[in-house]
């Protein structure tokens, strides 16, 4: 990640005037405009194409299996980076699937979290051909579950609302991170990926329950807009 990515994740992510100050060290103002401006407008272009790519899928998941839409969608950007990680790129996997004997296989490096620290381990993992096939094989585990406990996953397809599905999947013990379900939420709160749950009463609560997360994220873009216009001000000055 380059320091033009950082600065718009910075942005994105709420911390403004860090990355201001961080995208403009050392820069000029006319530049620092065009630089946070360029890399925005990049980022969006990738987060949009890649929603292209898992979205429909992922609806026809929901409609099939009542598995939410947004929760999907919020775990397949939170493992693969938007479809930018080397194991996504290399290998069309998604959410980080190991993978044994008898099916395509890739050994990469990744990260866990053991014993209260992270520590990196090289593992097998799961070839698919499409991101469609790893969609599929992730609803596969949370309506199968494994092979010692079927209804392992149970309460993320019973789950009324992303939230109770986020902390349904993380005491399911799908992941090793300690703050997974917090960082699914805000990915769906940010992105208002519950705009992509298909219509339905489950749907209905889903959508009221990120209501009020939406009113705050219509507030930092009201920010954003003022932090460029106070740019674009300090431009016309230089």
């Amino acid at each position: 990640m380059d320091e033009k990515e950082e600065a718009a994740n910075l942005l994105f992510d709420g911390h403004f005037y860090i990355g201001c100050s961080s995208v403009c060290f050392g820069w000029d103002a006319p530049e620092c405009v065009f630089r946070i401006y360029g890399t925005i407008s990049c980022l969006r272009q990738r987060k949009t194409a890649f929603h292209q790519q898992t979205r429909p899928r992922a609806q026809q998941i929901q409609k099939e299996h009542n598995i939410l839409t947004s929760v999907t969608l919020a775990q397949a950007i939170l493992e693969s980076n938007w479809g930018k990680s080397e194991l996504a790129i290399k290998a069309n996997n998604l959410f980080g699937v190991k993978g044994s004997a008898g099916v395509p296989l890739i050994n990469m490096t990744t990260k866990e979290f053991q014993d209260g620290k992270w520590i990196e381990i090289k593992a097998n993992f799961r070839k698919y051909t499409s991101f469609d096939e790893s969609l599929d094989d992730h609803a596969n585990l949370f309506l199968n579950g494994t092979s010692w406990a079927k209804d392992k996953y149970r309460a993320v397809i019973d789950a009324r609302d992303y939230k109770t599905a986020a902390k349904a999947i993380m005491d399911a013990g799908y992941a090793t991170d300690p703050t997974y379900a917090s960082k699914l939420t805000t990915l769906i709160e940010d992105y208002d990926l519950t705009s992509y749950d298909e219509v339905g009463a489950k749907v209905i609560r889903n959508q009221l329950a990120g209501t009020k997360q939406r009113l705050k994220k219509t507030q930092k873009e009201r920010f954003m807009v003022c932090l460029m216009d106070s740019l674009e001000q300090l431009k016309m000055k230089t």
